[in-house]
């Protein structure tokens, strides 16, 4: 397995990338926040630089939020992204990972502002060894989602 490190602050460009070019990605964070996205270089957006619940509603896809359903901090972000993904709530999770199908990130970092440029954090990208998110989420997590 080939695994490598990446500083918070870039979490915010591998939120991008999973979300403009995998289908059905998840996002999982105990406490999530509006953060700011950052995408790569493509043909799809005019921008590079969206607000989470900005990017959601524009992707060709349906991302899959996982959010601790005891904590009030996320309901501003539900609000604003459950049109356009899935959403959902476990009450026990303290899990932090975005998701595709061929790589995961899991570490410390919330997708929260301090996640993504205050705090000190450790974030780890590694192949996902089931080559599926909806797998991924059911063993490792124990959550199942909607559809494949």
């Amino acid at each position: 397995m080939k695994a490598f490190s990446l500083d918070s602050d870039s979490l915010s460009y591998f939120l991008g990338y999973t979300l403009l070019h995998y289908e059905r990605p998840a996002i999982v964070s105990a406490w999530m926040s509006d953060v700011e996205v950052k995408l790569p270089v493509n043909n799809q957006f005019d921008e590079r630089r969206y607000r989470l619940s900005e990017l959601i509603p524009k992707l060709e896809t349906e991302p899959t939020v996982v959010i601790n359903s005891t904590e009030s901090h996320n309901e501003y972000i539900v609000s604003r992204v459950k049109d356009h993904a899935e959403i959902i709530g476990v009450d026990d999770l303290h899990a932090k990972a975005i998701i595709s199908r061929e790589a995961l990130y899991a570490g410390s970092a919330n997708i929260t502002q301090r996640g993504f440029g205050v705090n000190r954090e450790l974030c780890k990208i590694v192949e996902n060894e089931y080559h599926s998110t909806t797998e991924y989420l059911k063993r490792e997590l124990g959550i199942n989602r909607k559809g494949p």
